[in-house]
């Protein structure tokens, strides 16, 4: 349960980072997008934060599903242990 507590905090705490660097990103954007002289010049613009955005968006998922993996090993390694031992037990033959 402690690990399952401390893990699921850290997930929260890294989600919560990657939602504020979201935020900050798409703030730079907006930002940028008030200067633009043209409407070549912005849809450039916004081509590029919607390219960054989606490159972090992967990238930060792939990171998500590894942390959320590990995290499932770590909390269920004790009970795959004592499965494992449970069913060597019943696989041994009974003394006669």
């Amino acid at each position: 349960t402690q690990l399952w507590t401390v893990g699921t905090q850290d997930l929260a705490r890294q989600y919560f980072a990657a939602a504020q660097s979201f935020t900050d990103q798409a703030m730079e954007g907006a930002k940028a997008l008030a200067t633009v002289k043209s409407l070549k010049e912005a849809t450039e613009l916004q081509t590029s934060f919607a390219k960054a955005a989606m490159e972090k968006a992967v990238s930060d998922t792939a990171k998500f599903n590894e942390a959320g993996m590990k995290l499932a090993e770590q909390v269920f390694a004790p009970i795959t242990a004592q499965v494992q031992t449970a069913m060597q037990k019943a696989a041994r033959p009974l003394a006669a």
